[in-house]
């Protein structure tokens, strides 16, 4: 069953967002991003685990490494968000808040739940993408590339995709050339 649940809490700082077509350990990592439970360099800082001269940015941009930084403003994270809405003909300025950037994307649906549901999965797939670039960074696995790739976007969202959705025959080749079509645009 497709499903994507997003559930505000009163203040409406706290969203959980549950989709049958990602890993769960995706729901969660976008959950903590939500949340601003990640342990950043700002949040280790805060928790007393740094010192403040510990805080810049894994990708070396020299700022302070936060959540909005991480996965919004960092110029690596904007360029794979960037290249994300390029690769889909969309046109928008990128939000910095992590919850309100995810209604914007979820936004760009004007075919139903479906396409919703599925489109999401873009934006799930770019989120995990650039948390796993942060933490090949911060961890020294060594990669020429810095950068989210928008191939490891493309294809970690086919990939969920391709096996929890039903009559998505698509090839990955297919995917990329005419994502909106694939997803049911």
């Amino acid at each position: 069953m497709e499903g994507f649940v997003a559930q505000v809490g009163e203040d409406r700082d706290l969203a959980v967002a549950w989709s049958s077509l990602i890993p769960s350990k995706v729901s969660v990592l976008a959950w903590r991003v939500w949340q601003n439970k990640i342990p950043t360099r700002d949040n280790l800082v805060k928790r007393g685990i740094l010192v403040e001269s510990q805080n810049p940015c894994p990708f070396g941009c020299c700022s302070e490494e936060s959540v909005a930084h991480t996965f919004f403003e960092c110029p690596l994270a904007w360029t794979a968000w960037s290249e994300v809405l390029r690769w889909l003909s969309f046109s928008s300025v990128i939000h910095n808040s992590a919850f309100q950037n995810f209604i914007q994307f979820a936004g760009f649906s004007i075919r139903g739940r479906v396409f919703k549901d599925r489109i999401s999965v873009l934006w799930f797939a770019c989120l995990w993408t650039i948390w796993k670039r942060r933490n090949k960074q911060i961890f020294g696995i060594s990669e020429r590339r810095r950068i989210p790739s928008i191939f490891d976007i493309q294809e970690t969202s086919w990939k969920w995709l391709k096996s929890k959705v039903g009559g998505f025959s698509n090839s990955l080749n297919q995917f990329i050339s005419y994502p909106k079509e694939c997803i049911g645009w």
